[in-house]
This record gives C-alpha cells, sequence and structure tokens, in this order.
C-alpha cells in the first residue's frame, strides 16, 4: 500500500517545547500543553484554563488540522475543549492555543508538557456553491435530529 508522507513544518516557541511525533498506525498526534511557569497548572470544576502549545504549524496547502481530545482527557480527567475541536487552517501561521475546561466536579491539575489533546489531519477541497431551484428529495426528507435512528 503507498500512503502519503506529509510534512508539516513546526516552530517551537519555547525551549522545553516537545515537538509532536506521529505514531504509524494511530489516527491523530498526541499535543502537548505548556504551562507558563512550567510549574503545573490546576483547573477548578466549571471553569476553563487558556493553555499555550509552544508551537506553530506550517500546515500544506490544501490540508487542515482538526484538533480534539484525547480519549483520557475526557473520560479519566473529565476536560474537553471549550468549543468542542478546533480547526486549524493552512493559511493560520500562529501559536495554537487552547481553552480547556474542567466539566468535573474536582479539581484537575494539569503537568507542563501533558498530552491533552490530538490532532488530526485531513484535506480540504475547492467548493463551488450555486444557486439551485431545488435540492431533490431523499428517503429522509426533512427529517432532521434522531430522524435516521431506530424506533
Amino acid at each position: 500500500m503507498v500512503v502519503d508522507n506529509i510534512v508539516i513544518g513546526v516552530e517551537t516557541l519555547r525551549d522545553d517545547v516537545i515537538l509532536p511525533e506521529f505514531k504509524q498506525g494511530n489516527a491523530g498526534t498526541d499535543l502537548r500543553v505548556i504551562t507558563e511557569d512550567r510549574h503545573p497548572v490546576t483547573i477548578k470544576p466549571h471553569t476553563f484554563h487558556k493553555f499555550h502549545t509552544g508551537i506553530k504549524l506550517d500546515i500544506p496547502e490544501w490540508y487542515y488540522v482538526e484538533v480534539v481530545p484525547r480519549s483520557s482527557t475526557g473520560v479519566k480527567k473529565n476536560l474537553r475543549l471549550l468549543n468542542t475541536k478546533g480547526v486549524i487552517d493552512s493559511t493560520y501561521k500562529g501559536e495554537i492555543l487552547l481553552f480547556v475546561e474542567n466539566f468535573g466536579e474536582l479539581p484537575v491539575t494539569i503537568e507542563n508538557n501533558e498530552r491533552l489533546m490530538q490532532m488530526l489531519l485531513y484535506k480540504t477541497y475547492n467548493i463551488t456553491y450555486k444557486k439551485v431551484d431545488s435540492v431533490g428529495t431523499s428517503e429522509r426528507g426533512e427529517g432532521g435530529f434522531g430522524s435516521t435512528g431506530d424506533k
């Protein structure tokens, strides 16, 4: 099987930043957070904290990166991204920032360089939208939320 090898340039903003490392067979690449003074940060229940990652990405044209929580982040730590997931376009050249919310009932402490999120790489397409008189019909029709599940 032929697999594309995509190269993403990474600019580090601090000397203690650990570069992301893709592991063959995984869908995502772990993304670490850094703390301002290199000391642990505690997020109180039902609050959020803005984390820096200390990296900027040079994402190739026609690709974007989606940032989502690692499974252990949500299940074991009761943490999630405040906006549920992040989209990083290839045209964005700033530092990746993460607003992390504690939705649990206990404080959660995060260490400097801890892996909290993961990055997924996707291809984009050139899309043209055009006005039409009708979008047609389908078996589902205009059935909305929950309309495709078993009853």
